[in-house]
């Protein structure tokens, strides 16, 4: 189901980084988009999450207001600590459209192989090359809804 973008002039994207404060099981990991996938429905929010040994990143997009209360919410959440909002920003359109929240757990991905694959969510050094140029992040975000 597409959202629309017309009901709202005043939409933002906000992308930011944590870590898990445990490994996350198969269930934990369906509790959550289960959670995100309701509120986000009823909400008017859009976006996409990535996990990786136990790092997150995620892009949420809709109404300012909403995605404001929603990432205070985030940030209040005991199952991650360290969280860093790497870019937010004022669209035009949303990127994520048709996904009320797009999940990839890259924990048995081999992507490696693939052209532009980067590690650096593997690698926790790394996340902090993401605040310098967090135009890099919605690039991999943009990468995963294309092959998605």
């Amino acid at each position: 189901m597409k959202v629309s973008t017309l009901d709202h002039k005043d939409l933002i994207h906000l992308v930011y980084v944590s870590k898990a404060v445990r490994l996350f099981s198969e269930e934990d990991h369906i509790t959550l988009l289960q959670e995100a996938r309701e509120f986000n429905s009823q909400h008017n929010i859009t976006g996409m999450l990535l996990y990786k040994d136990m790092s997150f990143m995620q892009l949420i997009e809709g109404p300012k207001a909403v995605v404001k209360e929603l990432f205070s919410k985030i940030e209040d959440d005991p199952r991650h600590t360290r969280v860093e909002v790497l870019l937010e920003d004022i669209i035009l359109e949303r990127q994520f459209s048709d996904w009320y929240m797009g999940f990839a757990n890259l924990k048995n991905a081999t992507l490696s192989q693939e052209q532009g694959y980067s590690d650096f969510l593997k690698n926790e050094d790394n996340l902090l090359k993401l605040a310098e140029e967090p135009s890099l992040a919605l690039k991999l975000l943009l990468c995963f809804r294309a092959y998605s």
